[in-house]
Protein backbone atom coordinates (compact mmCIF):
# COMPACT_ATOMS: atom_id res chain seq x y z
CA UNK A 1 0.00 0.00 0.00
CA UNK A 2 2.92 2.35 0.76
CA UNK A 3 4.34 1.64 -2.67
CA UNK A 4 1.01 2.60 -4.24
CA UNK A 5 0.99 5.97 -2.48
CA UNK A 6 4.64 6.65 -3.38
CA UNK A 7 3.90 5.95 -7.04
CA UNK A 8 0.78 8.11 -6.79
CA UNK A 9 2.79 11.01 -5.33
CA UNK A 10 5.43 10.66 -8.04
CA UNK A 11 2.72 10.72 -10.71
CA UNK A 12 1.15 13.79 -9.14
CA UNK A 13 4.53 15.53 -9.04
CA UNK A 14 5.09 14.69 -12.71
CA UNK A 15 1.66 16.05 -13.60
CA UNK A 16 2.40 19.30 -11.77
CA UNK A 17 5.72 19.70 -13.56
CA UNK A 18 4.10 19.08 -16.95
CA UNK A 19 1.28 21.46 -16.07
CA UNK A 20 3.70 24.20 -15.02
CA UNK A 21 5.70 23.84 -18.23
CA UNK A 22 2.49 23.92 -20.28
CA UNK A 23 1.15 26.94 -18.40
CA UNK A 24 4.45 28.81 -18.80
CA UNK A 25 4.15 28.33 -22.56
CA UNK A 26 0.57 29.66 -22.62
CA UNK A 27 1.25 32.58 -20.30
CA UNK A 28 -1.04 31.34 -17.54
CA UNK A 29 1.58 31.52 -14.78
CA UNK A 30 1.47 34.77 -12.86
CA UNK A 31 4.75 36.27 -14.01
CA UNK A 32 4.72 40.04 -13.71
CA UNK A 33 6.10 41.82 -16.77
CA UNK A 34 9.09 43.96 -16.07
CA UNK A 35 11.11 45.57 -18.80
CA UNK A 36 12.59 48.97 -19.47
CA UNK A 37 9.95 49.54 -22.19
CA UNK A 38 7.00 49.00 -19.83
CA UNK A 39 6.28 51.09 -16.85
CA UNK A 40 5.67 49.34 -13.55
CA UNK A 41 2.05 48.41 -12.77
CA UNK A 42 0.15 50.15 -10.09
CA UNK A 43 -1.43 48.07 -7.33
CA UNK A 44 -4.92 47.87 -8.84
CA UNK A 45 -3.65 46.83 -12.26
CA UNK A 46 -1.39 44.19 -10.75
CA UNK A 47 -4.29 42.69 -8.78
CA UNK A 48 -6.55 42.53 -11.86
CA UNK A 49 -3.74 41.06 -13.93
CA UNK A 50 -3.05 38.40 -11.26
CA UNK A 51 -6.76 37.59 -10.85
CA UNK A 52 -7.16 37.11 -14.60
CA UNK A 53 -4.30 34.62 -14.69
CA UNK A 54 -4.94 32.84 -11.39
CA UNK A 55 -8.58 31.95 -12.14
CA UNK A 56 -7.76 29.39 -14.91
CA UNK A 57 -4.92 28.04 -12.76
CA UNK A 58 -7.29 27.50 -9.83
CA UNK A 59 -9.73 25.65 -12.15
CA UNK A 60 -6.94 23.32 -13.34
CA UNK A 61 -5.83 22.62 -9.77
CA UNK A 62 -9.44 21.73 -8.86
CA UNK A 63 -9.63 19.33 -11.82
CA UNK A 64 -6.33 17.69 -10.82
CA UNK A 65 -7.49 17.33 -7.20
CA UNK A 66 -10.71 15.68 -8.36
CA UNK A 67 -8.80 13.21 -10.57
CA UNK A 68 -6.42 12.44 -7.73
CA UNK A 69 -9.33 11.82 -5.36
CA UNK A 70 -10.81 9.31 -7.83
CA UNK A 71 -7.47 7.51 -8.05
CA UNK A 72 -7.04 7.30 -4.28
CA UNK A 73 -10.56 6.04 -3.50
CA UNK A 74 -10.59 2.23 -3.23
CA UNK A 75 -12.89 0.26 -5.50
CA UNK A 76 -16.05 -1.12 -3.97
CA UNK A 77 -15.11 -4.55 -2.52
CA UNK A 78 -18.71 -5.75 -2.10
CA UNK A 79 -19.20 -7.36 -5.57
CA UNK A 80 -15.95 -9.35 -5.20
CA UNK A 81 -16.91 -10.40 -1.68
CA UNK A 82 -20.34 -11.57 -2.85
CA UNK A 83 -18.74 -13.68 -5.60
CA UNK A 84 -16.35 -15.29 -3.09
CA UNK A 85 -19.24 -16.08 -0.76
CA UNK A 86 -21.20 -17.75 -3.58
CA UNK A 87 -18.15 -19.86 -4.51
CA UNK A 88 -17.75 -20.90 -0.89
CA UNK A 89 -21.44 -21.85 -0.70
CA UNK A 90 -21.10 -24.01 -3.81
CA UNK A 91 -18.03 -25.76 -2.38
CA UNK A 92 -19.54 -26.42 1.04
CA UNK A 93 -22.89 -27.59 -0.32
CA UNK A 94 -21.23 -30.16 -2.61
CA UNK A 95 -18.50 -31.94 -0.63
CA UNK A 96 -15.64 -33.76 -2.29
CA UNK A 97 -15.97 -37.55 -2.21
CA UNK A 98 -13.40 -40.32 -2.68
CA UNK A 99 -13.89 -43.89 -3.82
CA UNK A 100 -11.25 -46.54 -4.45
CA UNK A 101 -10.88 -50.14 -5.45
CA UNK A 102 -8.53 -52.86 -6.68
CA UNK A 103 -8.61 -54.92 -9.87
CA UNK A 104 -6.56 -58.12 -10.29
CA UNK A 105 -6.04 -59.37 -13.85
CA UNK A 106 -4.47 -62.72 -14.75
CA UNK A 107 -3.14 -64.18 -17.98
CA UNK A 108 -6.08 -66.53 -18.50
CA UNK A 109 -8.85 -63.92 -18.09
CA UNK A 110 -11.31 -63.94 -20.99
CA UNK A 111 -11.33 -60.15 -21.38
CA UNK A 112 -7.83 -60.11 -22.94
CA UNK A 113 -8.13 -59.43 -26.70
CA UNK A 114 -5.48 -59.33 -29.41
CA UNK A 115 -6.25 -55.94 -31.01
CA UNK A 116 -3.29 -55.68 -33.41
CA UNK A 117 -1.63 -58.83 -34.71
CA UNK A 118 1.36 -57.16 -36.38
CA UNK A 119 2.19 -54.84 -33.46
CA UNK A 120 1.37 -57.65 -30.98
CA UNK A 121 -0.97 -55.40 -29.00
CA UNK A 122 -3.15 -57.12 -26.42
CA UNK A 123 -5.80 -55.19 -24.57
CA UNK A 124 -7.83 -55.87 -21.45
CA UNK A 125 -10.99 -53.80 -20.80
CA UNK A 126 -13.18 -53.94 -17.70
CA UNK A 127 -16.00 -51.58 -16.75
CA UNK A 128 -15.70 -50.35 -13.13
CA UNK A 129 -18.94 -49.07 -11.59
CA UNK A 130 -18.81 -46.72 -8.61
CA UNK A 131 -20.72 -47.78 -5.48
CA UNK A 132 -22.46 -44.39 -5.49
CA UNK A 133 -22.51 -42.09 -8.55
CA UNK A 134 -20.70 -38.76 -8.43
CA UNK A 135 -22.46 -35.47 -9.20
CA UNK A 136 -19.98 -34.87 -12.07
CA UNK A 137 -17.38 -36.92 -13.88
CA UNK A 138 -14.62 -37.48 -11.30
CA UNK A 139 -10.88 -37.66 -11.78
CA UNK A 140 -9.46 -41.19 -11.71
CA UNK A 141 -5.93 -42.17 -10.70
CA UNK A 142 -4.46 -45.60 -11.36
CA UNK A 143 -1.52 -47.28 -9.70
CA UNK A 144 0.10 -50.66 -10.36
CA UNK A 145 0.67 -52.44 -7.05
CA UNK A 146 1.61 -55.90 -8.40
CA UNK A 147 3.23 -56.95 -11.66
CA UNK A 148 4.20 -60.57 -12.38
CA UNK A 149 6.22 -60.97 -15.59
CA UNK A 150 7.54 -64.21 -17.08
CA UNK A 151 10.16 -62.39 -19.17
CA UNK A 152 12.49 -59.44 -18.86
CA UNK A 153 11.19 -57.30 -21.72
CA UNK A 154 7.63 -55.97 -21.70
CA UNK A 155 5.72 -52.77 -22.33
CA UNK A 156 2.54 -52.06 -20.37
CA UNK A 157 0.14 -49.16 -20.38
CA UNK A 158 -2.84 -48.69 -18.08
CA UNK A 159 -5.40 -45.92 -18.36
CA UNK A 160 -9.02 -45.08 -17.52
CA UNK A 161 -11.39 -44.52 -20.46
CA UNK A 162 -15.09 -43.74 -20.90
CA UNK A 163 -15.23 -41.94 -17.56
CA UNK A 164 -18.59 -40.66 -16.36
CA UNK A 165 -20.37 -40.08 -13.04
CA UNK A 166 -21.31 -43.79 -12.74
CA UNK A 167 -17.92 -45.37 -13.48
CA UNK A 168 -15.07 -45.83 -15.95
CA UNK A 169 -13.45 -48.50 -18.12
CA UNK A 170 -10.08 -49.80 -16.98
CA UNK A 171 -7.80 -50.47 -19.96
CA UNK A 172 -4.57 -52.50 -19.80
CA UNK A 173 -2.48 -52.71 -22.94
CA UNK A 174 0.72 -54.69 -23.65
CA UNK A 175 2.96 -54.67 -26.69
CA UNK A 176 5.12 -57.72 -26.46
CA UNK A 177 5.35 -61.39 -27.26
CA UNK A 178 5.37 -62.13 -23.55
CA UNK A 179 2.03 -62.21 -21.73
CA UNK A 180 1.54 -60.90 -18.24
CA UNK A 181 1.10 -63.55 -15.58
CA UNK A 182 -0.72 -61.24 -13.16
CA UNK A 183 -1.23 -57.53 -12.54
CA UNK A 184 -2.97 -55.68 -9.75
CA UNK A 185 -4.19 -52.13 -10.33
CA UNK A 186 -5.50 -49.86 -7.58
CA UNK A 187 -7.75 -46.99 -8.59
CA UNK A 188 -8.88 -43.84 -6.79
CA UNK A 189 -11.75 -41.65 -7.99
CA UNK A 190 -12.31 -38.23 -6.49
CA UNK A 191 -14.83 -35.55 -7.32
CA UNK A 192 -17.95 -33.75 -6.20
CA UNK A 193 -20.40 -36.00 -4.40
CA UNK A 194 -24.16 -35.77 -4.81
CA UNK A 195 -25.87 -33.52 -2.25
CA UNK A 196 -29.00 -35.65 -1.93
CA UNK A 197 -26.99 -38.64 -0.68
CA UNK A 198 -26.37 -42.12 -2.12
Amino acid sequence: MKTFFIILLLLLGGLIIVAVQTWEGTGLLPVLPSSPDRPAMVDGERDRWLDARLAPLAERVAILEERLQRLVQPADPLPGLAELESRLDRLTSRPVRLENGTVVVRKGDADWKLTDLFARVRQYRQRIAFAHPFAQTPKVMLGITLLDLPGDKIRLQTRPEEMDAQGFTLVLETRSDVRLEEIQVDWLAFGVGKTEGP
